[in-house]
């Protein structure tokens, strides 16, 4: 749940409930496939209601909720984008797999995260 919500909200400044529109809607349907891609070559089963259902349940169940990677943008505190994506990422290389969403957004993160 933390890679498909925390660092969309963190990157665009938006309350998880916002998830649900676009254009962040579909951005989290990406990373959720590649993160489902990336449990998957790790043996990891998914829910019973799968990967989808389950993010968007937390998204209605959190709506008004800002997740603490944005508390951490709006406070100007460091980002958790090493612990949440860097063992995802390092999967999608280990597997030889793409992960284009989870690496743009990594790569959005650190930005944010050094700049001044």
């Amino acid at each position: 749940m933390n890679a498909a919500i925390n660092p969309l909200v963190a990157r665009f400044r938006i309350r998880n409930g916002q998830l649900r529109d676009r254009p962040f809607r579909p951005m989290v349907e990406r990373v959720v496939d590649e993160i489902a891609t990336l449990m998957a070559a790790t043996g990891v089963a998914p829910p019973e209601v799968g990967w989808q259902a389950l993010v968007w349940q937390v998204v209605q169940a959190t709506a008004n909720n800002r997740a603490s990677m944005l508390q951490d943008v709006l406070a100007d505190r460091p980002l958790e984008h090493e612990a949440i994506l860097r063992p995802l990422l390092s999967v999608a290389d280990r597997h030889r797999l793409a992960a284009p969403a989870l690496r743009e957004l990594y790569t959005q993160l650190a930005r944010l995260a050094s700049a001044p």
